[in-house]
């Protein structure tokens, strides 16, 4: 289904931002149900621009969304599908996630 979306956007049958946001929604809703983390707003230093960002429970760790499904989604055919489930999983496991302080907001992904 995934994949039939990515054409759509490709082919200009829906906008790829809509793409973007509704893959970065479900994602990230999946991220929190399933590990705890939670969506929230961050503004960068500075007072600049307000991101939607998928933070750690003790905000160790970040990923702004949308810019990473746009990654993910321009990736090309059955790459999108497998970078996200491999985060979740570098997510869960929490093994191979770079050393961090908490409440450092590391980016991720």
């Amino acid at each position: 289904m995934l994949a039939a979306r990515v054409d759509d956007a490709n082919a200009g049958k829906i906008p790829k931002r809509k793409l973007d946001v509704a893959v970065a929604s479900a994602w990230g809703d999946r991220v929190c149900a399933a590990l705890g983390w939670e969506i929230v707003e961050l503004r960068y230093r500075g007072g600049g621009v307000v991101v939607n960002v998928l933070v750690s429970p003790d905000r160790r760790y970040s990923i702004d969304l949308e810019s990473y499904a746009r990654r993910v989604l321009r990736l090309g055919p059955g790459a999108g599908p497998n970078t996200l489930q491999l985060l979740f999983s570098m997510l869960r496991d929490g093994s191979v996630l770079p050393p961090a302080p908490a409440g450092s907001y590391t980016e991720l992904g």
